[in-house]
């Protein structure tokens, strides 16, 4: 399964102002089959910036390692 990181960052950046940074992560993960428990701990955080900022860093081989479904 291939991860759009531009998708999920253009989600992030259109997500409602009104929503907690932690909702809008756990979102984005439900939606692309991301695990949210591993990716919260490696990121030490729920922060969907940081969630883009990470996947960006990432060879495509290396997302599989976060993905719910593989």
């Amino acid at each position: 399964m291939k991860i759009d990181v531009a998708a999920i960052e253009k989600q992030v950046w259109s997500a409602d102002v009104n929503l907690e940074l932690g909702d809008v992560f756990d979102a984005v993960c439900e939606e692309h089959h991301l695990n949210t428990e591993h990716l919260e701990q490696t990121l030490c955080c729920k922060d969907p910036y940081r969630l883009v900022g990470f996947l960006q860093e990432l060879e495509p081989a290396e997302i599989s390692d976060y993905l719910e479904i593989k």
